[in-house]
């Protein structure tokens, strides 16, 4: 599945330009200041046998400052200190490219899938986080943001890139008479 600007009803030029600028910010941020390179205050890394979770994504909540880590097959709440406070599996699952997002024909061979994180939202409206992976078509869960093995809602609908190496961009969008509207574009 690829989204794209003129779906959303935006010039493609709009889309390249921010990509451009956002190059444009990462290469010139540290001359003019913006980056500063401090001595690491805490780490966080999680082993397992088959040489660990590959961390995806993270946010912080700026309100708690708890810190949300998305990786493969496992999303992580941590403190500020990045202690590990709470880990939630998400993978690997049964799974086939050929099953749809709600259902698969039992004619069709599943095998057990890694769930690869491909989005981690948080939404302060309704004090949410929404984790999208690639199992499923590319499913999101929607969880609480003070306890993450709560989860709220599967979304089965396929949201984002049903495979680990294609991109995905996130965007949520508020307002005020409606809820959070969570947008998404993909890149092969």
């Amino acid at each position: 599945m690829m989204a794209s600007a003129k779906q959303f009803g935006y010039p493609t030029s709009i889309w390249g330009f921010c990509s451009i600028f956002h190059l444009f910010l990462l290469l010139t941020s540290k001359n003019f200041g913006f980056v500063s390179a401090g001595p690491i205050v805490a780490t966080f890394s999680e082993q397992t046998g088959n040489g660990g979770h590959r961390l995806q994504h993270l946010v912080v909540d700026k309100l708690s400052a708890l810190v949300y880590v998305g990786g493969v097959n496992r999303l992580y709440q941590l403190s500020p200190e990045l202690e590990r406070r709470m880990a939630v599996e998400t993978g690997p699952k049964e799974d086939s490219p050929e099953c749809s997002a709600v259902d698969c024909p039992g004619s069709v061979i599943k095998k057990l899938t890694d769930n690869v994180n491909k989005a981690l939202v948080i939404d302060y409206t309704d004090t949410r986080l929404i984790a999208c992976g690639t199992l499923y078509q590319g499913i999101c869960s929607v969880r609480n943001l003070k306890n993450i093995s709560e989860e709220l809602m599967e979304v089965r609908e396929p949201v984002v890139a049903n495979n680990s190496t294609a991109t995905t961009v996130v965007l949520l969008l508020l307002d005020h008479r409606i809820h959070p509207l969570l947008m998404c574009s993909m890149l092969a």
